[in-house]
């Protein structure tokens, strides 16, 4: 039986800990990513017997991202959000919209714009429901969610505490396709959102190169789903978008800490940035359907 939270606010806030607390743990200044293994490795997301390299277990962390982008440019950016009328047809791109959503929360609620993190909370927890991730939301989880989301750090440490629940949620109810769905959505939006920018800042270009190890991962993972409706079309799209990413090298420095991995500032040509923001970008209008008017 799956267990369920009490609480539909603690159960949300760790979905958004389950697309962190699994992910690589980037902590990118200005293209210098750590990769930590152990979490995911743990969570049963991964088949470790099949992994050829660490890299299989850093998945995408918009959460670290979007602090990533805020150091890199303090401008906030809100017209690149997903709209939150996003009408998803099916469960498969409702899930998608799910992790697109779960990285614009994170985004504005790092730039400290506290009513449209609460904008992307409510409808969040209301798509939730529909996919069945969690309940409908009372008044009280609104109130918690509103006096707490002005402390950054009493989130983040919700959310990790959090975590185990909706982790066991997903996995005792063999739902791990949805979890690397969620984990996709987010990956599309922060890549969207960072490959967007105009700067010259070639930290944010660095940022844009990085995400080269995340991508790399779903390539192989999601492969495991492709019978599932619309994975083999998504999976195509990435390989596409794989295609300009490969000619991007990413060099890892030494570190002292073996359970860690650095890697150097990435050069991302001009060119190469074009090509990845117009391919992202098609992806995401892919799955974004302005909800119909009745």
């Amino acid at each position: 039986m799956i267990k369920l939270l009490l609480n539909p606010l603690l159960l949300f806030v760790s979905l958004l800990a389950l697309i962190t607390f699994v992910s690589c743990g980037s902590n990118s200044e200005s293209g210098n990513t750590t990769m930590a293994t152990d979490s995911v490795a743990k969570s049963g997301l991964v088949n470790t017997d099949t992994a050829k390299s660490s890299e299989l277990l850093s998945l995408p962390a918009p959460m670290q991202v979007a602090s990533a982008i805020k150091r890199i440019c303090p401008k906030y950016y809100e017209n690149l959000l997903c709209p939150t009328t996003n009408g998803s047809a099916n469960n498969f791109s409702k899930t998608l919209t799910l992790g697109m959503y779960a990285f614009d929360l994170g985004y504005a609620n790092v730039y400290e714009q506290r009513q449209t993190s609460l904008n992307y909370f409510v409808t969040s927890i209301k798509l939730a429901d529909e996919l069945k991730i969690i309940g409908p939301v009372n008044a009280s989880s609104l109130k918690s969610f509103k006096e707490n989301i002005n402390n950054n750090d009493s989130v983040k440490h919700y959310t990790l505490n959090s975590f185990g629940n909706i982790h066991d949620n997903l996995i005792s109810s063999d739902r791990k396709n949805e979890a690397f769905l969620i984990l996709t959505g987010s990956f599309i939006e922060g890549l969207y959102v960072c490959s967007s920018i105009q700067t010259k800042d070639k930290n944010l270009a660095s940022l844009v190169g990085e995400q080269k190890l995340f991508l790399d991962n779903l390539v192989i993972i999601l492969p495991a789903y492709k019978d599932e409706a619309g994975m083999s079309e998504l999976i195509a799209q990435l390989a596409d978008l794989k295609t300009v990413y490969d000619k991007i090298e990413i060099k890892y420095k030494e570190d002292t800490d073996p359970s860690k991995k650095s890697i150097e500032p990435i050069t991302v040509s001009d060119d190469m940035l074009k090509q990845i923001s117009e391919k992202i970008a098609a992806i995401r209008k892919s799955i974004i359907v302005p909800k119909s008017v009745s």
